[in-house]
């Protein structure tokens, strides 16, 4: 299991972005890449959402965290919708559509409708939402501190999707 889908992990956030990372170049996937003289770091944030609210590698966690960002927190659109005019996203999601198809895309979403329910229930048990924005500081901050602080509950497993598509990209997540 990735270290920061337990509740009370200790990892700094910045470690569980790098296990997160990690585990994704270990199974041959790209990884989006933050210019470095950029103020927004998209992808920086992007992941850091990953690891806060326990999403792994599954193209119905990726769906997922979709969602929890969307629900769980606190953003401009106009930063939001940064993430969807990168360049490589646009590039990665034409390649999604092809391979997976739109048939799977809503056989996914199907999958992941207990947990979009379970999501939305978070929401009114939250302290306050998640900054999309994370700041740099937080980086270095214990992931189970964060939680404690913003009132985030990962989902349990019983919560989590429970099947997954099958399509040539596929990640599972370790056990």
């Amino acid at each position: 299991m990735l270290a920061f889908k337990k509740q009370d992990c200790d990892l700094t956030l910045r470690e569980g972005i790098e296990i997160y990372l990690d585990y994704l170049r270990q199974n041959n996937k790209t990884v989006g890449i933050d210019e470095s003289d950029n103020a927004y770091k998209v992808w920086q944030c992007h992941d850091s959402t990953h690891v806060i609210f326990g999403n792994g590698v599954t193209f119905e966690e990726e769906a997922l965290n979709d969602f929890h960002n969307l629900i769980l927190c606190s953003f401009r659109w106009k930063d939001y919708l940064a993430y969807f005019e990168d360049p490589w996203l646009k590039e990665h999601m034409k390649y999604l559509l092809k391979k997976v198809g739109i048939k799977k895309l809503f056989v996914s979403l199907f999958f992941i409708t207990k947990s979009i329910v379970a999501v939305i229930k978070l929401r009114f048990k939250i302290k306050k939402k998640w900054p999309l924005k994370v700041p740099e500081s937080y980086l270095e901050r214990k992931i189970c501190d964060l939680r404690e602080e913003y009132g985030i509950q990962i989902l349990t497993e019983k919560q989590r999707p429970k099947s997954f598509i099958d399509w040539v990209g596929a990640v599972k997540n370790p056990e």
